[in-house]
């Protein structure tokens, strides 16, 4: 058992939230609160002990939007030099950054010409990055700390709201990332804020280096990527000698009639029970998900044909030798082998952005830090990428991570399903990956030694909740225990759903991989 159910409560009534968005809750575990986007305000909530429902504090009110009809889109919690801030992007572009710390007072905020949807912060380097539906991605600089901060123990919010501690307005530079060409749901900085990751549904993953501000990597798949995280080698679990994942369904590799089933809409999965995860990104008439979701739905749908029409040079033996990694996605590389050809909007095509010739390196010079990967999710795919590694980009993947073999009661989640809340937490070694349709996994990543070689692996150790709910995921946040000690901190998982229902876990420490067999 990976997750213990504690409790279901409601939070907020039915129909008080928006549906197709992105991430509308985080959590500070520091500050014990619990964050909730509604239409245009945030709700907060206290946490006590985690074995109870949270408790309504206030609201934050953006006084620029009182007379506004405008919607949030995602929110994100993390620090800009040591303080906690929380990051709220708008369907109108507007950014706006809220001090935790000091009062919930806003630090600062910008505008945008398009609709805002990705949201990051970096403590290390004091960025905040914030992607929008003009193809584009804001890097915003902060070149000075919050200075004077008053601690927010002993001081409720309602008595703190609109105080003055001293906080002054932030400096800040701005620098815009062009490449992709469609819209970016996410953006991920890496651990020391080195590295931005990007997922888009142009059906790209990126990494750009934020000293050079230039993109070095780009990894092509055959669906739309929805999200992205750094993930470290450090913290993956050991896996006991003689047992592979890979015996697994879900570990088993995909084949290449599986794939395309998977990608026009089949109706099984690999294990022959039927699936409903049967949407097909090339389909049309979907509501809801930002501008125009059906003419994106159509717009692919051309691309895609567009791309199979594209002649393309192909070392045959090289395919010969890496056809499962090619089918599995490719990286745009100067020097690729593979690819000689590119097609319309790679990165070295006119209409692409040009692919910096920049190593990727260790991030420092400490263990836990070296060597990064990627965990991206797409619409049905859980994706593991090593961005080192331009030839054979895909260390693993499981295919249909949250697929189950029964329909959910609200069938109309599955019209425009996707993967787009993932979470990493590494003192598990595990990754969350939620799916709208209200599906969570729960994915151990390992690291096995064979022969002096390291493999890294993913393994789905469950599926919550036990039964599908009859509402669309709206937020998933994790809950570090602040009582505990660090070495054996409790983490608590909350899944908000969009009818107001709260479902919470207590997430438990997968050891080894003979745990889940």
């Amino acid at each position: 058992m990976y997750a213990t159910h504690i409790y279901t409560a409601q939070l907020f009534g039915d129909h008080a939230a928006t549906p197709w968005k992105l991430q509308m809750s985080a959590i500070s575990s520091h500050q014990q609160l619990l964050f909730v986007a509604l239409h245009k305000n945030v709700e907060i909530y206290r946490i006590g002990h985690h074995t109870q429902p949270p408790t309504f504090e206030v609201r934050l009110k953006d006084p620029a939007l009182e007379l506004n009809d405008d919607e949030i889109n995602a929110l994100s919690l993390g620090n800009i030099h040591g303080s906690e801030v929380l990051v709220v992007v708008y369907d109108s572009g507007r950014t706006v950054v809220w001090g935790v710390c000091d009062g919930f007072r806003v630090l600062w905020e910008t505008q945008r010409d398009s609709s805002t949807w990705g949201c990051a912060v970096s403590d290390a380097s004091g960025m905040v990055a914030t992607s929008a539906n003009s193809h584009t991605i804001d890097i915003l600089q902060h070149r000075d700390q919050l200075k004077n901060e008053t601690t927010y123990k002993g001081t409720s919010p309602q008595e703190s709201h609109g105080a003055n501690n001293g906080v002054h307005q932030l400096q800040r530079s701005c620098q815009t990332l062009h490449g992709h060409t469609s819209n970016i749901p996410c953006v991920a900085f890496s651990a020391t804020g080195q590295y931005l990751a990007s997922a888009s549904i142009d059906r790209t993953v990126r990494v750009w280096s934020m000293e050079h501000m230039k993109c070095m990597f780009i990894f092509r798949y055959i669906q739309w990527c929805w999200s992205v995280a750094f993930v470290y080698p450090f913290y993956f679990l050991p896996t006991v000698s003689g047992v592979s994942g890979s015996r697994t369904p879900e570990r088993s590799g995909v084949s290449i009639a599986e794939a395309q089933r998977s990608y026009s809409g089949g109706t099984f999965s690999s294990n022959g029970e039927q699936s409903y995860d049967t949407y097909d990104e090339g389909q049309s008439g979907s509501e809801g998900d930002g501008d125009n979701i059906a003419s994106l739905e159509n717009r692919q749908n051309n691309e895609l044909q567009d791309t199979l029409d594209t002649p393309i040079e192909v070392d045959l033996d090289y395919v010969a030798e890496h056809s499962q990694d090619m089918l599995n996605g490719y990286v745009d590389s100067n020097t690729s082998p593979a690819v000689m050809g590119s097609p319309e909007g790679s990165a070295n095509s006119p209409g692409g952005s040009e692919l910096a010739d920049l190593p990727f390196v260790p991030e420092d010079s400490q263990p836990a830090y070296s060597s990064p990967l990627l965990l991206c999710s797409t619409r049905c795919d859980l994706l593991l990428l090593d961005p080192s590694n331009d030839l054979l980009p895909v260390v693993d993947k499981i295919a249909r991570v949250v697929a189950r073999t029964s329909r959910p009661a609200h069938a109309e989640a599955l019209a425009f399903d996707r993967i787009t809340f993932l979470e990493w937490i590494p003192e598990l070694g595990i990754a969350i990956a939620g799916a709208f349709s209200g599906t969570v996994a729960i994915v151990r990543l390992s690291t096995s030694f064979e022969d002096g070689d390291h493999y890294h692996q993913m393994h789905v150790l469950a599926r919550i909740p036990e039964q599908p709910y009859d509402s669309q995921l709206y937020g998933v946040s994790v809950y570090q225990c602040p009582e505990e000690d660090t070495r054996s901190s409790t983490f608590v998982l909350y899944l908000l759903f969009l009818d107001g229902g709260l479902m919470v876990y207590e997430l438990h420490h997968p050891h080894t991989l003979a745990d889940s067999d």
